[in-house]
């Protein structure tokens, strides 16, 4: 699952920012992050990665 920008309910308007990425993989064990926000999944396994680094690790399944 990934969102392609954050929108805070408090304004409801589209900003710059992280944004949270959850993604399952039959191939490899889930980590222990148990909520899906910008904050919570800074602590999973992927960490937080930009734009370029996500594709290359997601995408392209490089590490």
């Amino acid at each position: 699952m990934l969102p392609d920008h954050p929108t805070p309910v408090a304004t409801g308007n589209h900003v710059h920012g992280a944004v949270p990425v959850a993604i399952r993989d039959p191939r490899h064990a889930p980590d222990a992050v148990q909520r899906y926000d910008e904050e919570s999944v800074k602590a999973g396994a992927l960490g937080f990665l930009r734009g370029a680094q996500f594709i290359e690790r997601v995408v392209m399944n490089r590490r």
